[in-house]
């Protein structure tokens, strides 16, 4: 068979194929097809099927076409019909996957809400603002295009109409497309424009809300938008209307309600002025919240009289959004509020560790200084031995020895006792539905080795699955104690180029090797010339500090992340406790 077109059925040529496939779905609409372009230039023909490939990027004057998704019978067709045919616009409609507008809302994907990570996960072609944090295309899947159509006032940016092309285009090719936003995509997101430019074609879409930029902002701040007895209505508004002109306050006298403004940095002072001219008392409270849902997010307030010189004395940025209302005053409703910590761990831990941060208010900026890599592992280390004791001294160890027997077909039945030490690396066990037989009293080296001395390990044979890069203290203390131990090392560690130390006011090392990345990388002495507070989470790490000059000043009492946040929270306590203590005196 040499034809080149797509074989969608048994016999005949495309255009018998797709025809009979339209009478099966619209039995009572008669669609005569032909498969020759020029063919539509007559009356005979209603539309011309032809593969999807041959389809042009836009259709030619006074035509129009579609492909068929891929999950359809007709995939790898093409109809081309003559543009404004309100029977094959519908019969389009019919076919096509509707393309989604989602908001993302504002900074990374956390502010995602359930919906638009699930549109974005089945996207083959997402077209995504630079206002959405780097995250949120975590969830798309191998394979999807990512389109950048970043739109920054002042800076190069895709036109509006070049992202309305790219949408129509993507979607008349059959393909899922999501449109990712920043924010709520119906607050100042050009809404419209998008979804007139899908309208007017007849192309399906729907749109899916974000978390706004204002409600985000005064999230930051721990306070309403609205407050039922004094603020019960908000006004959104813009720093200039379309065209460039004021966007007005038409408000005098005594009525005074909360304001958002959105886009309005550069025209700050000129904005606050209109309202003080319509009627606001200079005192009414202020806040611009800049970066929101980013790890530079900040806030910095004031009045409405003092806020413009405020901001630019303190160098606020953009993207901001300025909040105005009796209700926006200085955060401090959480004990951790505008601390801002990096979290150096590979990051899986260092997703674990933000969960319990950000809760208290932190804002935590995630750039790992390791990051684990599998290697090849001997089989004969397993089959055809025997082992008493199984053994796990990191949480990584367990992922990467049980995908390994996964691919391997070991049966889990036959796995010898367990030992283990750290709650992140019991937990990834009892995930697995494993509980460990020794659990030492203290998550040290030292206490499991111990432990398992004291179990009585004559004549028996030991494994240790690990990192490569891991010390040997366990397997050297066993040795002369068990007729054999077996160090398995399944990954290794690999220290990513990381040449600046991010802004932050707190860096908590979690392990021994995120101190020794950070030294290659020659970033110690820039966070000693910096200030920063160090944390330093087990034995290990805090006496690799000590001997680098770092001496970890916040130390949890155990390794779980819980533990890590209650010691960072004690820290800070303790020196508003100190401040206030000394106040007294």
């Amino acid at each position: 068979m040499t034809d080149a077109a797509p074989r969608i059925g048994r016999r005949g040529s495309l255009a018998e194929r797709v025809e009979e496939r339209l009478a099966r779905d619209f039995p009572g609409a008669a669609v005569p097809l032909g498969s020759d372009p020029a063919d539509l230039d007559g009356s005979r023909v209603r539309a011309v099927a032809v593969p999807a490939r041959e389809l042009p990027a836009d259709p030619l004057p006074g035509r129009d076409h579609f492909a068929f998704p891929a999950e359809e019978p007709l995939s790898g067709a093409a109809l081309l019909f003559r543009e404004g045919d309100r029977l094959l616009l519908e019969i389009r409609r019919f076919y096509l996957p509707p393309v989604t507008i989602a908001g993302a809302g504002p900074g990374g994907a956390g502010s995602m809400t359930f919906d638009a990570g699930r549109a974005v996960a089945r996207a083959d072609v997402i077209f995504v603002d630079c206002l959405c944090g780097r995250d949120v295309l975590r969830f798309a899947r191998p394979g999807a295009e990512i389109v950048p159509v970043g739109k920054r006032c002042g800076k190069p940016s895709v036109s509006q109409e070049e992202i309305n092309r790219g949408l129509v285009r993507e979607a008349r090719r059959g393909r899922r497309v999501v449109r990712l936003k920043g924010g709520d995509p119906g607050v100042f997101g050009r809404l419209e424009e998008e979804t007139g430019a899908l309208r007017a074609l007849h192309l399906p879409y729907r749109v899916l809300p974000g978390v706004g930029a204002a409600s985000a902002a005064a999230a930051f701040l721990g306070q309403p938008l609205t407050v039922r007895e004094r603020a019960a209505e908000i006004i959104f508004s813009t720093g200039r209307l379309a065209g460039g002109g004021k966007n007005p306050f038409p408000l005098r006298g005594t009525h005074t309600p909360a304001i958002a403004l959105y886009m309005s940095r550069r025209v700050l002072a000129d904005r606050l002025a209109d309202l003080r001219a319509a009627g606001y008392p200079p005192d009414t409270p202020a806040a611009v919240v800049e970066k929101i849902g980013s790890p530079a997010a900040r806030a910095v307030t004031g009045t409405i009289a003092t806020l413009p010189a405020l901001a630019d004395r303190e160098g606020v940025g953009t993207p901001a959004v300025v909040l105005v209302g009796r209700q926006f005053h200085v955060p401090d409703h959480l004990p951790l509020a505008g601390i801002r910590i990096w979290l150096p761990a590979e990051r899986e831990t260092a997703e674990s560790q933000k969960r319990y941060l950000t809760e208290l208010g932190a804002t935590c900026i995630e750039e790992p200084l390791i990051e684990p890599v599998a290697i090849p592992v001997d089989r004969g280390l397993l089959f055809g031995r025997r082992y008493d004791w199984v053994v796990f001294t990191s949480k990584k160890s367990p992922d990467f020895f049980f995908d390994l027997l996964r691919q391997w077909g070991f049966d889990l039945r036959a796995l010898p006792r367990v030992a283990a030490i750290g709650n992140p690396t019991i937990e990834k066990l009892r995930a697995r539905g494993i509980e460990p037989d020794l659990i030492p009293p203290e998550p040290t080296r030292v206490a499991l080795s111990d432990a398992l001395i004291r179990s009585g390990l004559s004549g028996r044979r030991v494994l240790i699955p690990a990192s490569a890069a891991a010390p040997d203290a366990v397997r050297e203390a066993l040795r002369p104690h068990a007729a054999e131990v077996v160090r398995m090392d399944l990954y290794t560690l690999r220290f990513p180029e990381v040449r600046a130390v991010p802004e932050a006011d707190v860096v908590l090392f979690s392990s021994e090797s995120t101190v020794r990345s950070a030294k290659r990388n020659g970033l110690l002495p820039r966070i000693r010339e910096r200030g920063m507070v160090v944390g330093g989470i087990g034995p290990a790490t805090t006496g690799r500090l000590d001997r680098e000059g770092l001496p970890a000043a916040i130390v949890p009492e155990g390794t779980s992340p819980g533990s890590l946040a209650r010691a960072v929270r004690r820290h800070f306590a303790n020196l508003s406790i100190a401040a206030l203590a000394g106040e007294a005196r």
